[in-house]
């Protein structure tokens, strides 16, 4: 895997900050994010992400330090120049009470065919024309990106600012970053979700990745950055990407260098679409490994750090849990943050997406042993590898120390892997502290120790 690094600039007055490819804290350790998108809920009205905050006690109890929480812009601006302060307070009480649990917050600004009126997601009806046929396009819903003209016309209206569609999007922005501007824990702003446009020429031809895209975003982020300069940025590729095409996104253009955008975050998606359309993950995972070389490579040409933004698999999807195994396991080797979709509890599935990784009722699905596994969430240093054996549950991980940097270095160890207990190895100068209730291990290493490595090895019930 491509782990290059690389200098960034600071956000000046920023509790998080950039090294090259490391999201570093205040205490200026390296974080490794996992959490999940909250939720499919907050598509449909009443665009609750979940009941009550009871359950972001039990994603901290996971060892989850993110969520993605999932705006539409139909409910934030039902009619145009109105916003629904009620929404947003609701939103921000929510982003308030995962940092009371620990839990970072990526405010994203989510679509799906651009609006539900067209079987989707997104847009209130007055930011697109007038639609007469009702769409409900079912489990293959994405397939309408390409077969509905209507979906592709409201997207060619939003880019083109017809009707001032797009400034109205960018001032909707900026309401929420005002609103999110003084809440601790948000992390950063995700744009645009799945940016799309007509399929020919726009994207084929790269136009829409060199161009429209560039110009767009930095829009945004100049309208966040008014009113909260601190935030991260954080940008999404076309579909381009999911035909293994290199996204174009980045690519310098002699009047918009995405590259000026300070804070940046490249936040791409990965789906096996293979499997999706067979029905089944037959165990190949060069697909996936292609995939993640390639946004890893991207996220190098922007100089930006990388969260994985969305990824998941259909609970339908025979050998769903095996594709979980090999997913994670990439994200594993190449230490990349990830934001699994997703947590939903009640309602319907939407367009019979059946993904979540909790029954309607709550329970745990079978995927969630091999979600919840351990990870450095901060290091005092530089990681430098990592790998979790599933079926052992042994844990290893090494990294490069920071002589300057007394703080701890924390590792999730979770219960469900360790029932009987764990024996720990170190290396030479580090020493060790196990909180059994939060279900962390703190690690600390003496000033003259330039690389520690820690060892997890779990107990037998007749050890």
């Amino acid at each position: 895997m491509l782990l290059t690094d690389w200098i960034t600039d600071d956000l000046p007055g920023s509790t998080l900050r950039l090294d090259g490819r490391w999201i570093r804290d205040a205490q200026g350790r390296a974080l490794l994010l996992r959490g999940f998108n909250l939720s499919a809920d907050s598509k449909t009205p009443p665009y609750l992400p979940i009941p009550n905050e009871q359950h972001l006690d039990r994603l901290a109890s996971w060892g989850m330090n993110c969520i993605r929480l999932v705006l539409v812009w139909e409910a934030l601006e039902p009619r145009r120049g109105e916003y629904n302060q009620a929404y947003l307070d609701n939103m921000v009480t929510l982003a308030h009470a995962a940092w009371q649990r620990g839990i970072y917050t990526i405010v994203d600004m989510h679509q799906d065919l651009f609006s539900r009126e067209l079987g989707g997601s997104g847009a209130p009806p007055w930011a697109h024309p007038p639609v007469h046929r009702p769409r409900r396009p079912g489990r293959f819903w994405f397939s309408n990106y390409l077969i509905d003209n209507d979906v592709g016309y409201a997207f060619k209206r939003f880019w083109n600012n017809a009707d001032f569609i797009r400034d109205s999007f960018v001032c909707a922005w900026q309401q929420v970053a005002r609103c999110f501007a003084g809440v601790e824990g948000v992390l950063g702003y995700d744009l645009f979700n799945e940016p799309s446009t007509r399929f020919f020429p726009e994207l084929i031809s790269g136009h829409f990745d060199r161009v429209t895209l560039p110009e767009f975003y930095r829009q945004v982020a100049g309208a966040i950055r008014a009113v909260d300069p601190y935030r991260l940025i954080l940008v999404e590729p076309s579909p381009r990407v999911l035909m293994l095409l290199p996204s174009l996104i980045g690519v310098k253009e002699e009047q918009l260098p995405l590259h000026q955008v300070k804070g940046l975050v490249y936040a791409p998606h990965i789906y096996d679409g293979v499997s999706v359309f067979l029905g089944r993950f037959y165990g190949v995972s060069a697909r996936l490994r292609g995939m993640l070389q390639l946004h890893l490579k991207i996220a190098a040409r922007l100089r930006a750090a990388c969260i994985i933004g969305e990824f998941g698999v259909l609970n339908y999807l025979r050998g769903a849990d095996k594709l979980y195994a090999v997913t994670l396991d990439l994200f594993d080797r190449a230490m990349v943050n990830w934001v699994a979709w997703n947590y939903m509890v009640g309602g319907e599935h939407w367009n019979e997406e059946d993904i979540s990784v909790v029954y309607p009722d709550g329970r745990e699905r079978v995927h969630v042993d091999t979600l919840v596994r351990p990870y450095p969430r901060a290091t005092a240093g530089t990681p430098l590898g990592m790998s979790f054996d599933i079926d052992t549950h042994t844990f290893v991980f090494s990294y490069a120390t920071d002589p300057k940097n007394s703080a701890p270095t924390e590792i999730y160890l979770p219960r469900r892997h360790y029932p009987h207990g764990f024996d720990l190895r170190l290396s030479r100068g580090l020493t060790a502290e196990y909180n059994a209730e939060r279900q962390l291990l703190y690690v600390q290493h003496a000033p003259d120790v330039k690389r520690g490595a820690v060892g997890v090895y779990a107990r037998r019930d007749d050890a």
